[in-house]
């Protein structure tokens, strides 16, 4: 029970404190809810601390010595509120409640009411500091360390610790700003401004480095190192300022090294870089022959980019020259070889170019555009597999290299090695490699379509949500006075254009970052529909069905609308050739959804539908149930129930959708064939009355036939074969005899194309053999030999069906 009162009574002191820290802080802003404000003129405060206060203040100290934090808090609490002035009083109240358990609340409203106050107060930004460090918020941190190197600039320990803190955050001009400051106060160390100089250039502030080194070498002319001098020179190259780096070179020459010395090498190196940049050659040439021998090896990757400024103005022998100076030996020089072998490839120099490559490869193996270009070199001079295997993955790869990115899957490689498969022939290899590649490449743009909404987006949703009204805050609104209204506003729109100007360049970048995400996207559309073919051409139907899915499940913006199209027609075809056309009947019903009047993709539908089971073709037939009730215009539909109908040996219901048919399209040979067939069949019933007036009808359907066709072969036959098969022979004779008469040459048909097809695919060719005579004789032998004329059956079957 006394332990439960004790710990009461703590929280309790521990509100108390922070209630009177919060109205002492009030108090001293001067906020407009304390009780006692007076008018008029502020008085003139004395910054003279009463001899009464510091007594009190060494009691409090006194009792925080013996650990007794709660009296020493409240002294300190009414010092507070006799001198809001006296920081000193705020800095140990903030060490006071370490003791109370609670200390980070306290401590650090206490010390923020310190920070408020004129006067010196380092300590209390370092204090704050420290708090937020312990505490693990880097970014406020880095506020109040800044906050404390500005209020004490000798604290050389505490700007270093400020600028790891800038370096971690990625502030590089804020360490680069503190850098010049550290060399400003302390300019015999010359680190500070090195260091400042590398991060101004990270941070994009080249102009502001090149004016650092230039005030210090002009300040100290006869003290400047050579080191800084050629780092000048350096970071004026870099911002392209070639003319203002000449003109330095040319200064230094004439006014630091006088007659008799000579200017250091790195210096005659840049100066022919220069000469370089502005094409003058006679001067670059001059320049370089007093550069000493030993100045080569001294500054490779100066030579190297002497040797780049050369192959910009492609002046290639020189710059072929300089880069075989750079090569050392005991460095690697892979990304070397590789600016040689360009040299050797720009003089038309094949074979040294090959040689160079690979030598670069032996060195490094990360340059991507390298191994590409020599493997187009190599398929260039026939030797595929050659190429093949510097894309190819290595037999026995280290494991380092394969818990990174390896060079062999980046997408480059990849899509490189895939067209060459494809060029060549390869389809195996081909299939194997696109299929993981479009498979990876549609989950990265499915979880990229998932991302989180960025800061800017949510910054615009923010601008367009209404704020609720704020009563207190809007009765206070129109006690401020006007000139303060003004400010704010002017604030406000200041702050609305900067939003709108920072959304334009956001989306401009996303704009920039969209058409490089396109061009790659375009290679992944035709890869889609390259590989289905593959796989289709390998017979592989369950993974080119896998490639058809997914194309049908993603938006238009990650697979156009003509390529999901032409993955269809695709679809539809192999439905035609497997062994199991119920995976694919999706396929073909779309693309009859969307051509509902091509004749071509009717066909392939009735030759999938026609080896569907039961249960599926109860499924086509509801969906032929809703196309026809859709579209009662559509003739293949109606021909399809007919061809059931009559399947199924219901000829009066095969009849009547043929008729229905023929109504559309009078004109049509096959319909009208198909009428006389049912109409035939029909007669042939025993429940049927009128038998001979059906019959009739169905051959005079079969006779319009003729007329259509032209007395064409095959239109003769089919009248002979049904006078045939009423069993009139004499007719059905006579009409043999003229198919007899008949020849039809065989030829080749092409295949149908599906819509969305690739027109410019070549069409392949399949030959169709159209003779009936065969048959014709077949049957007329038949028709002989039945009714006993077996010398006339022989000869016939001896004239035209021996070979």
């Amino acid at each position: 029970m006394k332990l439960s009162l004790r710990r009461n009574a703590k929280h309790l002191l521990i509100l108390n404190v922070m209630v009177q820290i919060r109205d002492a802080t009030m108090m001293l802003e001067g906020s407009p809810s304390s009780h006692n404000k007076k008018r008029g003129r502020r008085q003139g405060s004395n910054k003279q601390v009463s001899p009464e206060i510091l007594k009190r203040l060494k009691e409090a100290l006194f009792l925080y010595a013996n650990h007794k934090d709660s009296k020493a808090s409240s002294i300190l609490i009414d010092i507070i509120k006799e001198a809001p002035s006296f920081n000193q009083a705020y800095c140990y109240l903030a060490l006071v409640p370490d003791g109370l358990g609670k200390p980070d609340s306290l401590c650090t409203e206490a010390l923020k009411a310190a920070a408020r106050i004129k006067g010196p107060k380092s300590h209390v930004w370092k204090l704050l500091y420290e708090r937020a460090k312990e505490q693990g918020d880097m970014s406020l941190a880095r506020k109040y360390a800044s906050k404390a190197v500005k209020a004490d600039p000798e604290d050389m320990s505490l700007k270093n610790e400020y600028v790891e803190l800038c370096l971690s955050a990625g502030k590089y001009k804020e360490a680069a700003e503190t850098y010049e400051k550290i060399f400003r106060r302390h300019p015999e160390i010359i680190e500070p401004l090195k260091l400042g100089t590398k991060y101004f250039l990270k941070s994009g502030k080249g102009e502001r480095a090149g004016n650092m080194l230039e005030d210090h070498i002009k300040s100290h002319p006869s003290e400047v190192r050579p080191d800084i001098l050629d780092l000048l020179a350096d970071v004026l190259m870099q911002i392209n300022a070639y003319d203002r780096a000449l003109k330095y070179i040319h200064d230094v020459r004439h006014q630091i090294y006088k007659l008799g010395k000579e200017l250091p090498s790195s210096l005659i190196i840049r100066q022919a870089i220069c000469h370089v940049r502005f094409q003058e050659m006679e001067q670059a040439e001059n320049v370089l022959r007093i550069l000493p021998q030993e100045a080569v090896a001294e500054h490779p990757k100066l030579i190297i980019d002497l040797a780049d400024e050369l192959t910009n103005i492609e002046n290639f022998h020189s710059a072929l020259k300089y880069y075989l100076l750079a090569i050392n030996d005991t460095l690697n020089n892979g990304y070397l070889f590789v600016k040689i072998a360009r040299c050797y490839m720009s003089l038309e120099n094949r074979e040294q170019a090959i040689t160079f490559y690979y030598k670069a490869l032996n060195e490094v193996s990360d340059p991507i555009d390298a191994r590409i270009t020599l493997a187009s070199l190599l398929l260039e001079d026939g030797k595929r597999d050659e190429a093949i295997s510097v894309l190819s993955p290595p037999v026995n790869p280290d494991v380092e290299t394969c818990k990174e990115k390896a060079w062999w899957k980046k997408r480059k490689i990849r899509m490189h090695l895939c067209q060459m498969y494809h060029s060549e022939g390869m389809l195996e290899e081909f299939a194997n490699t696109a299929f993981e590649l479009v498979l990876k490449w549609v989950g990265r743009r499915m979880v990229k379509g998932k991302r989180k909404r960025s800061d800017l987006s949510e910054l615009q949703r923010y601008r367009r949500r209404r704020r609720p009204r704020d009563p207190q805050a809007s009765e206070l609104r129109g006690g401020r006075p006007k000139k303060l209204r003004k400010i704010s506003a002017t604030l406000k729109v200041t702050e609305r254009i900067g939003q709108r100007f920072a959304i334009k360049a956001h989306n401009e970048d996303m704009c920039s970052e969209s058409e490089e995400e396109a061009i790659k996207d375009e290679e992944y559309h035709r890869l889609f529909v390259d590989v289905c073919k593959a796989l289709t051409s390998l017979q592989r139907y369950g993974k080119a069905l896998e490639i058809v899915n997914l194309a049908s499940i993603l938006d238009a913006k990650m697979l156009p609308v003509e390529k999901k199209k032409e993955l269809q027609s695709l679809g539809a075809k192999i439905s035609c050739d497997t062994l199991d056309p119920k995976q694919w009947l999706d396929c073909v019903r779309h693309v009859i959804k969307q051509h509902p009047k091509c004749l071509n993709a009717w066909n392939c539908y009735y030759k999938v539908i026609s080896r569907l089971e039961n249960r599926a073709s109860r499924d086509a037939a509801k969906f032929m149930h809703h196309l026809r009730s859709k579209r009662r215009d559509c003739v293949p539909p109606i021909l399809i129930a007919g061809h059931h109908f009559t399947v199924t040996s219901r000829h009066q219901d095969a009849a009547r959708e043929y008729l229905e048919a023929y109504k559309l399209m009078p004109h049509s040979p096959l319909i009208n064939l198909c009428v006389g067939a049912a109409l035939i069949n029909l007669a042939l019933g025993f429940r049927l009355k009128n038998r001979h007036e059906c019959l009739a009808q169905g051959f005079a359907f079969l006779y319009n036939n003729i007329r259509i066709c032209s007395n064409s072969q095959e239109a003769l036959y089919n009248v002979a074969r049904a006078y045939h098969h009423v069993g009139l022979v004499t007719l059905a004779a006579s009409y043999y005899e003229k198919v007899l008469a008949m020849y039809e040459k065989e030829y080749s048909m092409p295949m149908p194309k599906l819509p969305n097809e690739d027109p410019n695919v070549a069409k392949e060719l399949k030959p169709v053999s159209c003779d009936l005579r065969k048959e014709a004789a077949h049957n007329l032998h038949l028709i002989y030999k039945h009714s006993g004329a077996f010398d006339l059956a022989r000869q016939v079957l001896k004239d035209h069906c021996t070979f």
